[in-house]
């Protein structure tokens, strides 16, 4: 049997070795970027969670309250002890194990019954009132207190609610060998023999890195068709996950205080730092000049957002990230004007604001004085549109002011990696798009048994780790581009790190 390609890793040390898609892997149809899963028709995969857990959950148990070894030992004899008593028509899934002979039932599952430590596990099951078979869970185990089943229960499906993890992997491997040996649902050939050889000495044979996703991918099948369409598992599933939610807490975490984090000597640097920047803007005459009024306003305006960051624990809060998306896109800009080195575009940039003024200013005295926003200065508009020109002579750019988008201007200036590190996760706090909402006003309940369902958050939260580090290097960027335009220039940011 051929050996799978080797998939690229993530650089990510957290997420190496994960089965994902890379992004790069991903078709773009028509603007949107479609998941492999949903470019197969009717590849959608029966839920994990939703469908395996409650049906798994037995072998669930045992695979996250006991020591592996002991787990693949009691799983091992299971099927192999229902393939001696040629059990082909029957399953061990908890809604399937009611139509097996009773008999059969005790003799596959003797092993289990002869180890205390299993055997208490699996009479936390008596806890649930939804389970198929209650008969023969009730003559078979022991009845435990609720707070004991419960713990097991949590325990058990903790670890399994990743459907990738050991655990669920090495249950999946227990249903798959079911269908394979007690079952004979493989055909076995040539072709499949050094796989099914990895199959039956798992985890002792062949490349873990290649046989556990080739375990999932073939239990998956079988449960697709196993599952599909079944009312009775739907049903089933639905009472097991409501009883679990009708009879266990939740469980919120509470807040975690963030660390205080002493700003004042970067507030201090900064400071120094502007006074230095002014005193660079040297001025021959009282001439307007375009690209030095842009390179420094752009960095002093940069120097008045970073304040704002390290101010009354912005760098905590929403209003942190929505600035430093500021930042982003000022050193984006700045970035690729500087690259360019166009008159022109220094000159467009100029106008398109100063049409934006205007813009802004024939719309709001079209209004009533006390139709307009408290924070808005018209007189100062007016000014400014017309500070160096008439300002009837301005016109007003409807467009991008440089005809390409953020993106494309970081692709152009050779900076599309800083693009992609800040601007997207940024911009879904500016927007209020889902990630934002998820992490600002909802929490976790940590009860696995709701299936770590989202409750709201008691309060506002202070929400993210701190952009204070960022923001700070995005200011010794913007730093080296004024270098860059207007040399030298040398001070730079050095406190950052130490707060």
């Amino acid at each position: 049997m051929k050996k799978p390609k080797n998939k690229k890793q993530f650089k990510n040390s957290t997420f190496k070795d994960y089965n994902l898609s890379h992004i790069s892997d991903l078709k773009n149809q028509s603007g949107k970027l479609v998941s492999g899963w949903n470019s197969i028709p009717n590849g959608k995969p029966v839920s994990w969670i939703e469908n395996a857990i409650p049906n798994y959950l037995w072998a669930i148990l045992l695979a996250g309250n006991l020591p592996r070894e002991n787990t693949l030992h009691l799983f091992r004899s299971v099927f192999n002890r229902a393939a001696t008593r040629h059990l082909t028509d029957s399953s061990i899934t908890m809604l399937d194990l009611p139509n097996i002979n009773p008999d059969d039932k005790l003799y596959i599952f003797e092993e289990i019954l002869k180890d205390p430590a299993a055997k208490r596990i699996l009479s936390a099951l008596n806890f649930l009132s939804c389970l198929p078979d209650k008969v023969f869970w009730n003559t078979t185990f022991d009845t435990l207190s609720d707070d004991e089943s419960i713990d097991i229960l949590i325990k058990g499906v903790y670890v399994s609610l990743d459907h990738q993890s050991q655990e669920s992997t090495d249950v999946r491997w227990l249903f798959l060998m079911y269908e394979i040996i007690a079952k004979q649902k493989m055909i076995l050939t040539s072709e499949v023999a050094d796989m099914l050889q990895n199959f039956l000495e798992y985890p002792n044979k062949g490349d873990m890195r290649s046989v556990r996703p080739m375990i999932r991918s073939a239990e998956m099948a079988f449960r697709a068709m196993n599952f599909e369409g079944n009312e009775k598992i739907r049903q089933f599933n639905i009472a097991f996950w409501k009883e679990c939610f009708d009879r266990t807490p939740c469980l919120v975490p509470k807040p975690i205080i963030q660390n205080k984090i002493n700003f004042q000597d970067l507030a201090v640097e900064a400071t120094d730092i502007y006074l230095n920047v002014v005193n660079n803007f040297k001025m021959n005459n009282s001439d307007f000049d375009v690209k030095r009024e842009v390179v420094y306003g752009s960095i002093m305006y940069a120097f008045t957002v970073y304040l704002e960051i390290i101010s009354y624990k912005n760098s905590f809060r929403i209003a942190g990230i929505n600035l430093l998306r500021t930042l982003v896109e000022i050193y984006i800009n700045l970035k690729y004007l500087t690259h360019k080195q166009d008159a022109t575009l220094w000159e467009k940039f100029y106008k398109y604001g100063i049409g934006k003024c205007k813009q802004i200013l024939l719309k709001s005295i079209e209004k009533e004085d006390n139709e307009l926003p408290e924070y808005m200065n018209v007189e100062n508009l007016y000014n400014y549109a017309s500070e160096n020109g008439w300002i009837e002579m301005q016109d007003i750019d409807l467009g991008d002011w440089c005809k390409t988008n953020l993106r494309d201007r970081a692709i152009e200036s050779g900076i599309k990696d800083f693009y992609d590190k800040h601007y997207d996760f940024l911009s879904a706090f500016s927007h209020g798009q889902w990630g934002a909402l998820r992490q600002t006003v909802f929490t976790t309940c940590m009860n696995p048994l709701h299936k770590l369902h989202i409750v709201p958050k008691p309060a506002p939260a202070i929400c993210v780790e701190s952009v204070h580090i960022e923001a700070t290097k995005i200011m010794n960027l913007l730093l080296e581009l004024l270098n860059q335009n207007y040399s030298p220039f040398k001070p730079r940011f050095k406190k950052h790190d130490q707060t």
